[in-house]
């Protein structure tokens, strides 16, 4: 049910802010030196086949401000700009 978030932390690669299977000491410093609370989880961008129709869909979503906050702190490349 939560196999992406799973798979995330067997690899040792959980999610910020995923208080079921998240890392909690992680997420106290994230908290505490950012302010982030919400789990880091989004997908920005989905591209596929419609099932009848053949077209290509894309959707896009914009990032939430703590994304947005997080890629700045970082020096991340916003890709779905």
């Amino acid at each position: 049910m939560h196999q992406l978030r799973v798979h995330s932390n067997k690899i040792s690669h959980p999610l910020i802010g995923d208080s079921k299977y998240g890392d909690k000491n992680h997420d106290v410093m994230f908290e505490e030196n950012f302010g982030w609370k919400n789990m880091f989880l989004h997908a920005g961008k989905l591209e596929f086949k419609h099932p009848f129709t053949e077209e290509k869909l894309v959707l896009k979503a914009s990032f939430p401000e703590d994304w947005i906050g997080l890629f700045k702190a970082f020096s991340w490349v916003n890709l779905v700009e």
